[in-house]
């Protein structure tokens, strides 16, 4: 009987496990390669590139912007015009004290600190003139604080 040391049978099996996962890596990259070629050419064969769709860009809504300031006791614009189906933002500041805005059939109510910036965005999904005004009580001539916002067909 032949006796291995068992360093020489460590040594051996070390060599043989290299060289099997060796063809192995070898193996599967010819296998791959082909494949991967195969799938770009079905690709480019079914759909050429003249005859592809060109990407759909993302629109934005259409945005109707506005910048109003609020004051003792006025709205400055006093008159909003958009067309029905648009988005309207308003950017709204008060300049003297608290003040409210409100378009009650676009259910909007926001109040206005002094000195900061308010964003109100909605659909002006309804047609007509619609009365905004002050929502929060600023003095003698409150009931006098408001501003019409034209909905066009």
């Amino acid at each position: 009987m032949i006796k291995i040391k068992p360093k020489k049978i460590t040594i051996i099996t070390l060599i043989i496990m290299i060289l099997v996962s060796g063809c192995l890596s070898a193996n599967q990259q010819e296998t791959e390669s082909p494949v991967e070629e195969k799938i770009e050419e079905d690709v480019v064969q079914e759909q050429p590139i003249e005859e592809q769709e060109p990407a759909q860009e993302l629109q934005e809504p259409n945005i109707r912007e506005f910048t109003i300031t609020a004051k003792k006791y006025s709205f400055s614009p006093s008159t909003l015009t958009v067309n029905k189906g648009e988005t309207v933002r308003i950017s709204i500041t008060s300049t003297d004290v608290a003040h409210g805005f409100a378009i009650k059939e676009f259910k909007i109510n926001e109040k206005l600190a002094k000195g900061k910036e308010t964003i109100i965005e909605f659909v002006a999904d309804k047609a007509g003139t619609f009365r905004f005004y002050c929502s929060a009580y600023c003095g003698s001539g409150h009931g006098g604080m408001a501003g019409q916002l034209i909905v066009q067909e």
